[in-house]
C-alpha cells in the first residue's frame, strides 16, 4: 500500500498538471477581464520563476515538480505582500509585466485555435416518458 507522502505527492502532481492545463482553458477566452488577466499573470509568473517551462525546441509547457511549490509559494507572498502594502504602483508594476500573452504562450493558443473552447452538452428526453 503506498505511503500517505506518496499519495500526497501524486495527488499535488497531478493538480499541477490540472493547473497547467487550466491555464490555457482560461487565457483561451481572452485577458481583457480581471479572470484571464489574473491566470496569464500566474501563468508568466510561475515560468519565469521556474515552476512552468518552455521547452524551444518542441514548443511545448510543462510542470517543473522540483520548483512548482516555490514558485507559488513565491508568487502568493508577493501578491499578499502588495495587496498589504496598497502599492498601486507595485501592483501596477508586476501587471505589466505578467499581465501579457507572450509570443511562446500565444503560439501555444494558435495551435488550439480548432479546439472546441467549451462543449454544450445537448440532452434528449425520451417522449414516451412524456405525457
Amino acid at each position: 500500500m503506498p505511503s500517505r507522502d506518496s499519495q500526497f505527492h501524486g495527488l499535488l502532481r497531478n493538480r499541477f498538471i490540472t493547473y497547467l492545463a487550466n491555464s490555457f482553458h482560461s487565457i483561451r477566452f481572452g485577458i481583457t477581464d480581471a479572470h484571464g488577466k489574473g491566470q496569464v499573470i500566474q501563468f508568466n509568473y510561475l515560468l519565469d520563476n521556474g515552476g512552468i517551462k518552455f521547452d524551444e525546441a518542441n514548443g511545448t509547457f510543462s510542470v517543473e515538480f522540483n520548483y512548482m511549490k516555490a514558485a507559488i509559494r513565491k508568487l502568493t507572498n508577493d501578491i499578499l505582500t502588495l495587496q498589504a502594502q496598497g502599492s498601486y504602483k507595485k501592483a501596477e508594476v508586476l501587471i505589466d509585466k505578467y499581465g501579457i500573452i507572450r509570443p511562446n504562450l500565444q503560439k501555444a493558443l494558435d495551435q488550439l485555435r480548432d479546439v472546441p473552447v467549451d462543449i454544450n452538452p445537448v440532452f434528449s428526453f425520451d417522449k414516451t416518458f412524456s405525457r
